[in-house]
């Protein structure tokens, strides 16, 4: 019995891994679409210049400087148009203090920006300024990469079944729906800023959601890295026992049917909650 409760516990932290993903010191880049998830705008765009003054927040050993990147954008995908600038900032690497341990400023801070740089960019509204900002390293993906092109194609089809959910979840074999409501899950239970809110999903998309995973191959392992495996996508969720959601067994595959057997008693009924963004800011006007 402890080593299965220790083999939940590993698959509830993998999960909230991929929700916290910007916090952490050692990322593991999300598979194809999962990347896109949680971002509030997505657009092709080149840095036209750096802001002359940078920004700090917070005070004290707290304080960060954050540098702005003016990015003149060509291609809006979501929460941008062609033509539109938006001010996106990333963080000035702090200068190491006498007796003060220093934690590595590398790409898991999200990337450095300079003028000129032409790339996809896959932003969040940054809680406490008015500007975006790229989370993670691969939230840009500059046009001199080899799968700039084809990030660009996914980012568009990944914001086409986070508008089109229900479709999404509707057409195509038991592993595209996966791949949908996996995409989806992520993208309705990724918190931005502060004490985010919480409210529940209609209804019919959260049938078709649990409906996808209860159809879904359970046999596949739910390795570190297979963000879509029907067992991960479930613990995304935020089940407890009020939910009536007890994962039990002495094997991966006990637990995977008892999670099947919640799926079946409460499809219908259980609504699925989601975080709800604040609206993006720093987007400025035409140019």
């Amino acid at each position: 019995m402890i080593r299965m409760r220790s083999w939940i516990a590993l698959s509830v932290l993998l999960c909230l891994t991929q929700v916290s993903s910007a916090r952490a010191l050692v990322v593991a880049q999300p598979p194809g679409p999962q990347k896109f998830a949680g971002m509030q705008t997505i657009a092709v765009g080149r840095v036209a210049a750096l802001e002359d003054q940078d920004v700090e927040i917070g005070d004290g050993d707290n304080k960060q400087t954050w540098r702005i990147a003016v990015v003149q954008v060509s291609e809006g995908i979501k929460g941008a148009k062609a033509k539109q600038q938006i001010r996106v900032g990333f963080m000035i690497p702090q200068q190491p203090r006498p007796g003060v341990p220093q934690l590595s400023s590398g790409p898991y801070r999200g990337p450095q920006f300079q003028v000129g740089q032409e790339g996809l960019f896959m932003l969040q509204q940054h809680p406490q300024a008015k500007f975006q900002y790229a989370p993670i390293f691969y939230h840009f993906v500059s046009s001199q990469q080899p799968n700039f092109k084809k990030d660009v194609e996914d980012a568009k089809v990944s914001v086409h079944i986070l508008q089109q959910p229900k479709e999404a979840l509707s057409k195509g074999t038991a592993q595209e729906k996966l791949q949908a409501a996996s995409l989806i899950v992520t993208s309705f239970r990724s918190p931005t800023g502060p004490n985010p809110k919480q409210e529940p999903v209609d209804a019919e998309t959260s049938k078709l959601i649990l409906k996808a995973l209860r159809d879904a191959d359970w046999n596949q392992q739910p390795g570190r890295f297979n963000q879509t495996h029907p067992m991960n996508v479930l613990f995304q969720l935020g089940l407890t026992e009020k939910d009536g959601f007890r994962p039990g067994g002495d094997t991966p595959a006990q637990t995977h049917q008892a999670a099947q057997q919640w799926l079946d008693a409460n499809m219908n009924t259980y609504r699925i909650q989601r975080f709800v963004s604040q609206p993006p800011s720093g987007v400025l006007e035409e140019k």
